[in-house]
């Protein structure tokens, strides 16, 4: 089956970490950037492999996902669907009220960063009216800028502190009445 993309869940977690980070060193110069998180490099690592393994279809797919822990300008990222979210009227108060929750310990693990995410729904629901889906997707959108992905635990714990308030930041500027 020459045509058959490989299955990349089928995968051995080893041989699909060594070929991951491979195309991670190829294509974004490092393996990792655990530096400003909660995490170690190899936490770092590990935790990206696994989440990107149980959902990429191919190795193109796989790279597609790991984007959003490498690029540093969230505009590079944003996708037809993202900007639809960014646009949508409950962005500003999603983004402000994220942004003035975050604090240091908020995304130190995946945990952390999971109930801080519920949190913020939770929030919003109770002061705004939001249904879930309302709120995480425009976070994922501003996070990440795209629809799919690993859960914005992981997003977050991935990203860190800093890089997750900047893109949050940066999407606040933009949505801001003018």
């Amino acid at each position: 089956m020459a045509n058959t993309p490989e299955r990349l869940a089928s995968l051995d977690s080893g041989a699909f970490r060594a070929r991951l980070r491979q195309l991670l060193v190829v294509t974004y110069g490092c393996w990792e950037r655990a530096q400003g998180t909660g995490l170690g490099a190899a936490a770092w690592f590990e935790t990206l492999a696994e989440a990107v393994q149980a959902e990429a279809q191919d190795w193109h797919d796989a790279m597609a996902l790991c984007r959003f822990a490498y690029i540093d300008e969230p505009d590079v990222l944003a996708s037809d669907w993202a900007t639809e979210a960014l646009d949508r009227p409950c962005c500003p108060g999603v983004i402000a009220t994220a942004v003035d929750a975050l604090r240091p310990e908020s995304l130190r693990s995946i945990e952390a960063a999971n109930a801080f995410w519920r949190e913020v729904r939770h929030l919003l629901r109770e002061s705004e009216g939001l249904r879930g889906h309302e709120v995480m997707d425009v976070l994922r959108a501003a996070l990440t800028g795209q629809s799919r992905g690993p859960c914005l635990g992981i997003v977050g714990a991935l990203l860190g502190l800093d890089r997750t308030r900047q893109r949050l930041e940066e999407i606040r500027e933009c949505s801001a009445p003018q």
